[in-house]
């Protein structure tokens, strides 16, 4: 969760008499101030609703990619084709290409 930050109207408002050029605090007095205003700050807590789960957008595929990997076995690559879908399942499909002398019938 992020932090959220005041509107403008809540922010407290400092007045500085002294002018900007002439350093009239000493730097530790201006960084107890900041820390004294890092302490006022609370986070607020908010509750976040969960999206609904439809299926029928759950399955569909999201990304295609054919490969060569080595899914079946360590020694040999085999052709592949990977799906995501937009539930985050991921699914390999091992593709059995036919020799070139067979691939015309």
């Amino acid at each position: 969760f992020r932090r959220l930050r005041k509107g403008r109207s809540q922010r407290r408002q400092t007045t500085t008499s002294a002018s900007p050029t002439s350093p009239t605090q000493p730097a530790k007095r201006i960084a107890d101030k900041i820390s004294e205003t890092d302490a006022e700050v609370k986070p607020i807590e908010r509750a976040v609703e969960a999206r609904p789960t439809d299926d029928a957008f759950g399955s569909m595929v999201r990304c295609l990619y054919f490969a060569r990997t080595f899914l079946i076995n360590t020694q040999t690559s085999t052709p592949t084709l990977w799906a995501g879908t937009n539930n985050g399942t991921v699914y390999a499909f091992t593709i059995n290409v036919p020799n070139t002398n067979k691939r015309k019938e």
